[in-house]
């Protein structure tokens, strides 16, 4: 036996036994949704002053929901939290549609539910995605279920 053969097949029960963990864990009813929250980030207003603020403001009123909807007992993703990313001064430029493209990858890959709070261009997006997709979606977080305590 090789020593790439040797580690590979000292590895097998090992990922053999994770594969099947995560099988059971996809197939668990939880309650528990995955939620990814829609709603406007970019500010309308062209005055810089003004539209600090109203990116701001966009991004209190994500993490407003996220948290409700944590205490309710589910998880959530909030691409709104990118604008931490984005203005920090460590990043140089401004990635535009890449941003749309990265939260569409929750979307469609992790997300089984969507919260929608307000219509923008991208919020609009993810909501048509949403649909396409078959994902429970939610206007008001009176319309979400508690979630099974564990």
């Amino acid at each position: 036996m090789g020593f790439w053969t040797g580690i590979l097949h000292s590895e097998e029960p090992r990922l053999h036994r994770e594969v099947k963990r995560f099988k059971r864990l996809r197939k668990r009813p939880s309650g528990k949704l995955r939620i990814y929250i829609a709603g406007p980030y970019t500010p309308k207003s062209s005055n810089p002053h003004t539209a600090v603020r109203e990116a701001q403001r966009n991004v209190d009123r994500a993490i407003e929901i996220a948290n409700a909807l944590i205490e309710k007992g589910h998880y959530v993703f909030v691409p709104h939290l990118s604008h931490y990313i984005h203005t920090h001064y460590s990043c140089k430029r401004d990635y535009g549609e890449w941003w749309y493209e990265l939260d569409l990858t929750f979307l469609r890959r992790w997300a089984n539910a969507l919260f929608y709070f307000g219509s923008s261009r991208g919020a609009d997006l993810e909501l048509k995605v949403a649909r396409q997709l078959g994902l429970k979606i939610f206007r008001s977080v009176d319309e979400v279920p508690e979630a099974e305590r564990e």
